[in-house]
């Protein structure tokens, strides 16, 4: 399956290459631990992996 890298290169190298590409991740985990700066960090890095995003 193709993945889709997070903007992260840790957090990518632990995933094996980033989030499945089409897939649903949930991202759950106590307040101040990075959440909102991984979501922002995705969306910033989407157009250079020509990726669509989708929030609600």
């Amino acid at each position: 399956m193709e993945r889709v890298k997070t903007g992260i290169a840790e957090l990518d190298k632990m995933l094996s290459g980033g989030l499945y590409k089409g897939s649903v991740t949930q991202v759950k985990g106590a307040a101040g631990t990075g959440k909102s700066t991984l979501g922002l960090q995705f969306i910033y890095t989407g157009p250079a992996n020509t990726v669509n995003q989708v929030s609600s």
